[in-house]
């Protein structure tokens, strides 16, 4: 659809409306949610001005999604794949809409190791560690263990261990077992998942929150999104926990 973009100008003492541009609004539908990432491409010559001028080939990103992190189970396992930051070593993760802070210590962690998301960390250890993307960020449909051990070691001092979830989304995802196994085990005092956190297509939810905030946590946010009316398996889903 299109809609004219129009200014109010003033000639000669008499004011007047014109036509400066024109919005074009694309709807798309059967848009597949099971892929790592789909872009919309707008050839060049798409679109011609009134004075001829054509566009250029134009592509937009409508979604990239989060690597899987199935395999890192363990507190020594490396985080979405760098072998340089073991999970139990880090003691905060934090989401942010744009790579634009990202520094010298970044990595790739986006499914298509295309760059459209980067993840970098900061500290000397434990680690602050930032994950972002200029582009639409969904977690992937695999979000198994994502988040499993992070704040787990003595020495992680930070109480918000997850921080940021609003920037990621999360309707993608079908499989959250473990996503926050031994989450902050010392010392987090509160897990907050936003409202942005939609749990709509998720089946599986084994010990997702099994361990997580087990020495200081006494609160749990789920939000206003946290939907279980498709998940089958909720098996030891808040094994040890002691908060309300």
């Amino acid at each position: 659809t299109e809609t004219a973009l129009n200014e109010s100008v003033m000639v000669n003492g008499v004011s007047s409306t014109r036509q400066y541009g024109a919005q074009y609004t694309i709807s798309i539908t059967g848009v597949p949610t099971d892929r790592d990432q789909v872009n919309v491409v707008l050839p060049a010559g798409t679109l011609t001005d009134q004075s001829g001028n054509i566009n250029d080939d134009y592509e937009i990103k409508l979604y990239t999604t989060l690597m899987p992190a199935t395999t890192e189970t363990e507190p020594t396992s490396p985080f979405l794949g760098n072998a340089d930051l073991r999970r139990q070593n880090i003691e905060s993760v934090t989401f942010l809409g744009s790579t634009e802070d990202a520094g010298d210590n970044k990595w790739d962690v986006s499914a298509a190791q295309d760059g459209s998301i980067w993840a970098w960390y900061t500290g000397t250890g434990p680690y602050q560690v930032y994950i972002g993307s200029d582009a639409f960020m969904c977690a992937n449909r695999d979000s198994s263990y994502l988040f499993a051990h992070i704040g787990y070691a003595s020495n992680s001092t930070a109480t918000n261990v997850i921080n940021g979830l609003e920037a990621i989304n999360t309707t993608l995802a079908t499989d959250m077992n473990h996503m926050f196994y031994n989450t902050g085990f010392s010392k987090m005092t509160t897990l907050d998942l936003g409202n942005n956190f939609d749990t709509v297509n998720v089946t599986n939810m084994n010990g997702m929150f099994a361990g997580a905030g087990s020495s200081a946590m006494t609160t749990l946010d789920l939000g206003e999104n946290f939907d279980t009316s498709k998940v089958t398996d909720m098996a030891q889903m808040f094994d040890r926990k002691g908060y309300t």
